[in-house]
């Protein structure tokens, strides 16, 4: 058995009703067609799935999903999920509230890692976080979870 097993999944926008097991997969990175909506209701189906899941790699939209309201009602806790690391984070009230809500999901999450890593090239009103104090978002992390260590990782790079 492989110590990590890494399984990418691209442009996923429809998934059945019921999805093969995954019970030796320990990290997940997961990039979702962000157009097909429901999002987190396919990422709880995911790690419904992944029983045995410690690290979640995620790029999160920084659209809109309806569904946040449904989400709520669902009761469902993975047991064994410790890290999430969020890539793409430009720091949208959506991107804040899915954090939230993955904290939620996984109790026992020690890590997130929230990825700011974004182009140089891109028009400086694109950088969300820059207005949005990296304190505030840590703070609304924190009121989730406390045993959470978040962590921000900034840096701009050139496309060439």
């Amino acid at each position: 058995m492989l110590p990590y097993v890494f399984l990418f999944v691209l442009q996923m926008g429809y998934m059945p009703e019921s999805i093969a097991t995954f019970s030796n997969l320990w990290s997940l990175m997961l990039a979702l067609d962000h157009q097909a909506g429901d999002i987190m209701c396919k990422i709880i189906q995911l790690l419904k799935s992944c029983p045995r899941l410690y690290t979640l790699r995620i790029v999160l939209s920084t659209g809109v999903d309806k569904e946040h309201k449904k989400l709520e009602s669902i009761v469902y806790r993975h047991e064994r999920l410790t890290c999430f690391e969020i890539l793409g984070f430009l720091g949208t009230e959506y991107q804040i509230e899915s954090c939230k809500y993955l904290l939620k999901l996984a109790p026992r999450t020690k890590k997130m890692m929230i990825n700011c890593d974004l182009p140089e090239l891109l028009s400086p009103s694109f950088y969300l976080l820059d207005k949005l104090e990296p304190e505030s978002v840590i703070n609304a992390l924190k009121a989730v979870s406390n045993d959470v260590n978040v962590v921000f990782i900034q840096k701009k790079h050139l496309i060439i």
